[in-house]
């Protein structure tokens, strides 16, 4: 199971950000994928520049992400940057590296990030890819949620509706995170859950029963917009909920910037078909640069 946690959570981050130009928004506020990619890197392999960075008044991954010199020579420097910025994320952490020992300790992370790529992405097909994740990676996620669940923010979202909070992965675990007389009860996948637990509650495919009242308290506590009435997703046989219409991806999240070069249009594509349900990171439209994929970001 370690090594399925090691390569998944990996393997789906660096899909994400191969089906994207280098410039592509991503949830994090302030940050294109190619920030997101330097700041997996600078996490990974120089974490005092992170915070060398922000007693300068600086962001590290900004600084990595948009520094071409290494590769100046280069027909598309920003191309080429980006494309080696993703292979250090591939590569991971030397083995001497403490962030190499635990194999728990990036599966949560990388799910997220992955994510935060593909929802903020400003194609449908793009936002609406799912990820493939095996039952080991999605313990590992339950159990890293549990603690930010009842100690976080949608814990005190709960109480100020005045209701408890029962949380359920369909077909899967479920878990008490506040008690009540009444409860409101979320609903969703481990990584939808994520996205609520870690302020990205606007773009989760998650859902939310109980009264009416509580729910748009909770909601509200969030910065999480009830979808409209005609647009409202229906979950599917599955558990799951559907990606059509449900929330805009103009409201990044406030945690971490955008534009584009006719260049990585070219490389990336304008395209995206059937890959809804293919495993992230192990799918052939995922892995593909020839410009058949075109898409994004934390």
């Amino acid at each position: 199971m370690d090594d399925d946690l090691r390569r998944i959570p990996r393997a789906a981050l660096v899909a994400a950000l191969r089906s994207v130009p280098p410039d592509a928004p991503t949830l994090c506020e302030g940050w294109q994928a190619r920030h997101l990619a330097a700041h997996i890197i600078l996490r990974e392999r120089a974490p005092q520049r992170i915070a060398f960075g922000a007693l300068r008044g600086h962001d590290a991954a900004i600084e990595l992400g948009d520094d071409v010199s290494d590769v100046s020579g280069a027909d598309d420097a920003e191309l080429a940057h980006y494309e080696q910025l993703i292979a250090e994320v591939e590569e991971g952490p030397s083995a001497l590296s403490p962030m190499s020992w635990s194999a728990r300790g990036n599966v949560l992370e990388f799910v997220v990030h992955a994510l935060d790529v593909l929802r903020a992405s400003e194609h449908p097909a793009i936002r609406a890819r799912e990820l493939t994740l095996s039952p080991g990676v999605r313990s590992a996620m339950w159990g890293s949620l549990l603690p930010l669940l009842r100690i976080g923010g949608v814990r005190r979202a709960a109480r100020a509706a005045g209701m408890g909070l029962i949380v359920v992965v369909p077909h899967g675990p479920r878990a008490v995170i506040a008690r009540g007389e009444q409860s409101l009860v979320l609903t969703g996948t481990e990584e939808e859950i994520a996205l609520v637990a870690m302020g990205r509650a606007p773009h989760a495919r998650a859902t939310v029963t109980g009264p009416d009242d509580a729910i748009a308290t909770f909601r509200e506590s969030l910065d999480w917009p009830a979808a409209s009435p005609e647009k409202r997703a229906t979950p599917r046989t599955d558990g799951s909920i559907p990606a059509s219409g449900r929330f805009s991806t103009r409201s990044l999240v406030r945690n971490r910037p955008l534009a584009r070069t006719e260049a990585a249009a070219r490389q990336y594509g304008t395209g995206h078909s059937a890959v809804q349900n293919q495993p992230l990171g192990l799918s052939e439209p995922a892995a593909r640069r020839d410009g058949s994929v075109r898409s994004a970001g934390y």
